[in-house]
């Protein structure tokens, strides 16, 4: 009888505490009692990949979304590529890994990240549209990204640039020296690689690359370039490099990073780290002009010459990514079959004849005037 009372009970107690839950159920939804959300801590390894406390200009809780150690704990790395490239320009930086890809690159003793902040298309139509979800996958995919989390915006290029130096001289300093550039560049890395030894081994400090001088501030509101006078009140600009490819080293990077601490935020990134920072800690710049041409169609000329070298190594894709695929393939079978130079009578701006490529003009301004048409 006793053994029967106890089951009754048990079998009572057991409905009341499912009916007790069934009316917690129906009682608090996850909106009203929220569930803890329990998240995986980190491996060590990537702790300090997405550190809580960093800085980055005058950005207090900057952070890292993306990060990768692409350098790990290697010490013979000649070079580490940080390329700027926005969020959405995935074609761009498909080029660059096909005509590039990692393991070859690696086999030059070099390494690369891709810049990118948080895509902006919905305040910005310029900036083409990427879920967050797809930058993931990307980064599954190749390890290469480096996301801060500012968004993706033409006067946020100096939180972008800034970043891409603070991220080596954190994540790669053992590297020799930092090519900075652009998605949007061509360039003959074989050769680079030849010019910064020839040139950059005896440069302390070094700040290496397309030199501007006398550059003066955009005063035409309607242009993209506009400058105020309360952003910068004076006449010209400090000499500065362009931001399409230059070279320096991490312990000079670090230099200009510990600098933008205390140098007022400029949103011309170029200028405002190779030009105002470089000038608050005196640094000097190498001029490599030579080596550079601002025409697109000059670098489809040495593509159809399979025998010379090409006059330039680094120029704009002129708006075709495929361009730097084409033109990394004629740089390496060059590379391979050692192909003279031309001569100086045959130079590119002499005997190119090709196609124009019509692109958006990047400094120019609108213009609205009446006009006579009959």
């Amino acid at each position: 009888m006793g053994s029967f009372h106890n089951s009754v009970t048990t079998f009572f107690l057991l409905i009341c505490g499912v009916g007790l839950i069934i009316f917690l159920f129906f009682i608090f939804d996850s909106a009203t009692f929220p569930l803890p959300i329990l998240q995986k801590p980190l491996p060590q390894v990537y702790k300090g990949l997405f550190p809580t406390t960093a800085q980055l200009l005058d950005l207090p809780h900057f952070q890292y979304i993306i990060n990768n150690d692409v350098c790990l704990s290697d010490d013979a790395i000649f070079a580490v590529i940080i390329i700027t490239s926005r969020a959405g320009d995935i074609e761009a930086r498909s080029a660059m890994r096909r005509a590039y890809p990692a393991e070859h690159l690696k086999q030059m003793g070099i390494r690369r990240v891709f810049l990118l902040a948080v895509s902006s298309s919905k305040d910005d139509i310029r900036y083409n549209s990427v879920s967050q979800n797809a930058l993931e996958d990307e980064n599954r995919r190749y390890s290469d990204l480096v996301q801060g989390n500012f968004k993706e915006a033409y006067r946020n290029l100096t939180y972008k640039h800034v970043m891409g130096l603070q991220w080596a001289t954190t994540y790669c300093h053992q590297a020799q020296y930092i090519i900075k550039m652009d998605d949007d560049i061509v360039v003959d890395f074989y050769r680079l690689i030849n010019v910064i030894n020839s040139i950059a081994q005896n440069q302390i400090p070094l700040l290496m690359g397309y030199l501007l001088k006398d550059t003066m501030p955009v005063r035409e509101p309607a242009s993209k370039w506009f400058v105020t006078q309360t952003e910068y009140s004076e006449s010209k600009y400090p000499p500065f490099l362009s931001g399409w490819l230059y070279i320096t080293t991490p312990r000079d990077a670090n230099i200009l990073v510990k600098a933008s601490k205390t140098v007022r935020y400029f949103w011309i990134d170029d200028t405002y780290v190779t030009g105002f920072l470089a000038k608050a800690v005196g640094f000097s710049h190498q001029d490599i002009h030579q080596y550079f041409t601002l025409h697109p169609e000059y670098l489809e000329c040495c593509i159809r010459d399979k025998i010379h070298l090409c006059d330039y190594i680094i120029g704009p894709n002129g708006g075709d990514p495929a361009l730097l695929l084409k033109f990394q393939k004629h740089a390496y079978n060059c590379q391979e079959r050692n192909c003279p130079q031309r001569s100086p009578y045959r130079a590119l701006n002499r005997t190119c004849v090709t196609s124009k490529k019509v692109k958006a003009p990047r400094r120019g301004f609108g213009e609205v005037k009446p006009i006579q048409i009959f």
